[in-house]
């Protein structure tokens, strides 16, 4: 979803989230129970949020638009000058202006949904001349929510009820996919799901963890560990020096700076303190080290499970995934004198070998008032083909 909305996260970003109840999800989404989380598809679009104030729409697409939204002609300004992401943008807002306004022409009190330009309708645009990866052969809105923020615009409540009222005043709307798992293939489904996803035991073991902790716990288990590794070295116990231990731990793992550099830097020799500086460059890298066999985990159950389901947007997923590998075979043969690209082109493909491309982006579900996504392969893939479409 990205842009304004701001990012959803993955079940591996959420510190906490009980192992054991993100086996259960998993279990539950492979016996098909998509209505007890709301599945949707995620697509693979472009994110507007619009509001409506006074008879006029208004849209954002970052976050300080949100605070400020932009008119119609401020917001094509705004667009990246190209001719037909401009055309698709504007023509989405005409059509969502033009409904609105035959809505209040029929008594429908919209300022009294929109808050004053406070509410927004969280949507996304899909455009069979414009699109990123997944090709639908089809133009649509695909409806998300509907969202209203506090005056600083750092909370939010979303309405989903609302969101579903408006779209009905459309005609080319998708409100959400009703999915199944196609029914000859549910126990191979089950089979593939444990023999590719199902070692999360035995990594808690290596850290005497149970299905009971939560993500945040195994992270810091291999923070403390990698901290009693390398500051021992420096003559410090971690064990015994809690305070330091503490505030990296804090830092590297949580993303939570309870110290500047400075004052951490009166907490421990020089050595140490250039070592942590060098860390400090490189955590993300090594965070990601830690967690990277769950990321791969739920590729995987991703891929499987969406190669067995039934109901995505996609109309022709045999054609979808030819045209996908045509691109593919592009960037490779666009990148293979170029010695930085064909490195990154090379690594793209190996973190998706010997899968099918995908024909879906993905679904987001909801699971305790948290909201998740799923999304196979897909994005490898993107990043692959945005090696030569963005010049990366």
């Amino acid at each position: 979803m990205g842009a304004a909305y701001g990012h959803m996260q993955y079940m591996h970003e959420d510190d906490d989230l009980r192992f054991s109840e993100l086996r259960r999800i998993r279990k539950d989404l492979q016996r098909g129970k998509f209505k007890k989380y709301d599945v949707v598809e995620k697509t693979d679009g472009q994110n507007l949020m619009v509001t409506w104030k006074s008879g006029k729409i208004y849209i954002a697409r970052n976050k300080s638009q949100l605070q400020k939204p932009l008119t119609q002609k401020e917001f094509s300004g705004f667009i990246p000058t190209f001719p037909l992401v401009q055309l698709v943008f504007n023509h989405a807002i005409t059509q969502l202006k033009n409904t609105f306004n035959e809505a209040e022409d029929r008594g429908v009190d919209l300022d009294s949904y929109f808050h004053n330009g406070r509410s927004f309708l969280n949507l996304e645009v899909v455009h069979r001349t414009n699109y990123n990866v997944i090709n639908y052969s089809k133009s649509f809105l695909q409806f998300h929510s509907f969202i209203t923020y506090n005056d600083n615009i750092k909370s939010f409540i979303e309405n989903e009820a609302v969101a579903r009222l408006l779209a009905s005043l459309f005609t080319t709307f998708r409100w959400m996919g009703e999915f199944e798992i196609i029914g000859y293939k549910s126990l191979e489904l089950m089979n593939k799901t444990f023999e590719y996803c199902d070692d999360i035991e035995a990594y808690l073991r290596t850290y005497n963890l149970k299905l009971s902790n939560t993500i945040g716990d195994y992270l810091r288990k291999c923070w403390e560990e990698y901290l009693m590794e390398n500051m021992l070295m420096f003559g410090y116990a971690p064990d015994k020096d809690y305070e330091i231990k503490e505030v990296l731990v804090q830092r590297w793992c949580f993303n939570k700076k309870i110290k500047p550099l400075p004052q951490i830097k009166k907490m421990c020799n020089d050595e140490t303190y250039q070592w942590i500086k060098k860390i400090d460059k490189t955590y993300k890298e090594i965070h990601h080290s830690f967690i990277k066999w769950l990321i791969q985990e739920n590729m995987y159950f991703g891929y499987f499970l969406f190669n067995y389901m039934d109901g995505f947007i996609t109309g022709d997923p045999f054609l979808t995934q030819q045209e996908i590998e045509d691109k593919i075979s592009y960037v490779i043969t666009k990148t293979k004198n170029d010695k930085i690209k064909k490195v990154k082109t090379q690594a793209c493909l190996s973190q998706f070998n010997g899968f099918e491309n995908p024909i879906t982006e993905g679904i987001a579900f909801k699971y305790k008032n948290k909201k998740y996504k799923l999304t196979g392969v897909f994005p490898y893939v993107s990043e692959l083909l945005g090696i030569v479409r963005y010049d990366r």
